[in-house]
């Protein structure tokens, strides 16, 4: 929840769900303070919306299918290493 009330609620305020357009979500990949955080970080914000946007698809609720096609990033996770103690 902190998700939608953090990063969609401020752009999508006062709009109804069959108002938000694809064109609201792929914006988030065009936010500096967005494009800081990590891939997966990032794909995590884009599920929050998406993912009720297509149960109200579904559900009938909307007619907007503003969520298929958004590509996701690629969440490559960073190569761990094993920190070893001198002398052992």
């Amino acid at each position: 929840m902190s998700r939608i009330k953090i990063y969609w609620l401020p752009r999508i305020k006062g709009k109804t769900i069959g108002e938000i357009t694809r064109e609201d979500i792929e914006e988030l990949f065009t936010d500096e303070k967005i494009l800081k955080l990590a891939n997966k970080t990032v794909n995590g914000i884009i599920s929050s919306i998406t993912i009720p946007l297509k149960w109200a698809f579904y559900k009938g609720y909307t007619e907007n299918n503003c969520f298929d096609g958004i590509q996701k990033l690629a969440s490559k996770s960073k190569k761990r290493i094993i920190i070893k103690r001198e002398g052992t």
